[in-house]
């Protein structure tokens, strides 16, 4: 499995995180350090509904079905 930060958009204060993988993934957590989440949404998370919650510097994501 892979873990990249890419299109970091510091005016907009935006990035996107991506996981390669070929295991299917049920949940996923990450630590950033040095910024703090204001939020986290969209990608393939939000489009197969997973349930996605942070912390100021934690993102947890998970699939109820």
């Amino acid at each position: 499995m892979n873990l990249s930060i890419e299109n970091v958009d510091l005016a907009s204060g935006l990035l996107d995180i991506y996981i390669d993988t070929e295991e299917d993934i049920a949940g996923f957590q990450f630590e950033l350090l040095g910024i703090t989440l204001t939020g986290a949404s969209g990608g393939l998370a939000e489009a197969n509904d997973f349930m996605l919650a942070t912390s100021s510097s934690t993102v947890l994501g998970f699939s109820i079905t």
